[in-house]
């Protein structure tokens, strides 16, 4: 069985014309700042997602913020990141830290992409706690790398509840 991200992506987005909008609605509630996002797609350690320029996105030079390229990036390393640990169902993980570097101004239309290896091992056996290194890049309609994103996250192993 897919892991449950996956798996709800895959119920909603298979709804014609609707299916994608009702996962982002299920997306915005859970993590309102990602509500920029479109045509997101997930697989087991892997995102895509864009967004579009608009006002409410845009900064003084007239470009997308970098606020929104982070939020971007960062959101689809964490949907990589959430799948990987759905998968595998003993671990959780939490963000501790992110750099971006950014090459040219963004407009326009923003995919990010980000991917960890399916056979990529979260932990090392016997290993608690560690962490993982998560690179978005972030591409312009002429395939122009606009922005990288690199996210740190902690990931933690899953002690089993004692029953009481």
């Amino acid at each position: 069985m897919p892991p449950p991200i996956q798996y709800w992506f895959d119920t909603l987005t298979a709804i014609p014309i609707v299916g994608q909008w009702l996962f982002r609605m299920v997306i915005k509630y859970v993590s309102p700042y990602t509500v920029s996002m479109k045509n997101i797609k997930i697989r087991t350690g892997y995102c895509v997602a864009e967004i579009e320029e608009q006002t409410s996105l845009k900064n003084p030079f007239n470009s997308i913020h970098a606020a929104a390229l982070i939020n971007l990036g960062e959101a689809t390393g964490g949907f990589c990141v959430l799948t990987m640990c759905q998968k595998n169902a003993e671990f959780k993980g939490i963000v501790k830290s992110i750099h971006a570097d950014y090459f040219k101004k963004s407009k326009g239309i923003i995919t990010s992409t980000s991917r960890i290896e399916e056979n990529t091992p979260l932990l090392k056996d016997g290993v608690e706690e560690g962490n993982i290194l998560v690179t978005s890049e972030l591409k312009d309609k002429f395939g122009d790398v606009t922005c990288n994103v690199k996210v740190e996250w902690t990931i933690r192993r899953i002690k089993e509840k004692k029953d009481l």
